[in-house]
């Protein structure tokens, strides 16, 4: 049988222990710093790319690619060298 009582978050010190908990990890995660960014050179020399290209596709937008020794094929477009280089590098290493 089960019991369909609503839960009182009020008045009881306990019930709010997840509300501290989630937002200590919240002001956690905000507050913590990312790893620092390896620069296109680096991220060139330590992976043995055959190629690194960039291109400017016009209206804002640019296009950073790179090739592995394997043959394949890794790239970004976005509308500035910085947040295009980040996408590259996350989308070779798989963050997303």
């Amino acid at each position: 049988m089960l019991n369909n009582q609503p839960i009182n978050l009020e008045g009881t010190p306990g019930s709010l222990d997840i509300f501290r908990f989630a937002n200590a990890q919240a002001a956690k995660g905000f507050s913590s710093k990312l790893p620092k960014l390896e620069t296109p050179c680096e991220f060139y020399k330590k992976n043995k790319f055959r190629r690194f290209t960039y291109k400017n596709l016009g209206k804002g937008k640019f296009r950073l690619a790179v090739l592995t020794q394997e043959g394949k094929e890794h790239f970004a477009v976005q509308r500035n060298f910085n947040l295009c280089y980040i996408k590259l590098v996350r989308n070779f290493y798989g963050h997303y």
